[in-house]
């Protein structure tokens, strides 16, 4: 994996505030994930300070999976095809 960063705005790098576009690649150098617009603010280091006196657990989390049913039999989805049916589909228009 490799990433690309711009700076919107050169002219703010020393300001409070900057806004960047990132972009992620995958070792093929396909794009994987990208964010345009990210504002970041200069923090001080009082205010970062504040938050190095909680314990590890505040830290952590956890992620839990739940089954769900696929989207064609999931009335919430509306009837709609899953993702991968509809790229099949697609797939087999662009071929015929």
């Amino acid at each position: 994996m490799w990433s690309h960063g711009c700076l919107r705005d050169k002219d703010a790098a020393h300001g409070e505030i900057i806004t960047v576009d990132l972009r992620l690649f995958d070792p093929a150098g396909r794009d994987v994930a990208s964010i345009e617009g990210l504002r970041l603010k200069r923090a001080t280091r009082e205010a970062m300070l504040r938050y190095t006196h909680k314990t590890i657990e505040d830290w952590l989390y956890e992620i839990r999976w739940e089954p769900r049913p696929l989207c064609e039999s999931d009335p919430a989805c509306g009837g709609r095809p899953s993702p991968i049916r509809m790229a099949q589909s697609v797939e087999n228009r662009l071929q015929s």
